[in-house]
């Protein structure tokens, strides 16, 4: 989701983190799929960077998901958390 926001708002992934104080090399290797795990705090980060438009919940685990739908949670709600 990061990278179709990057694409729609004609950012650069440079001038996104020159613009959000984020760090350029975090976002690279989050963008490659390199990091396992990701902070809440990176996570919020992005999330207000780009006014809501890539989710925290975009970030987790595909057995994460399982167990929100499991326990009854819509994408909509799970997102908002």
């Amino acid at each position: 989701m990061l990278r179709d926001y990057l694409r729609s708002a004609g950012l650069s992934i440079t001038k996104f983190c020159e613009l959000t104080g984020l760090n350029r090399v975090k976002v690279q290797r989050l963008l490659k799929g390199q990091p396992r795990l990701l902070s809440v705090d990176f996570a919020t980060r992005i999330w207000v960077a780009t006014g809501g438009q890539v989710p925290v919940s975009c970030w987790s685990t595909p057995a994460a998901r399982k167990a929100a739908e499991e326990a009854g949670l819509s994408a909509s709600v799970a997102r908002s958390a």
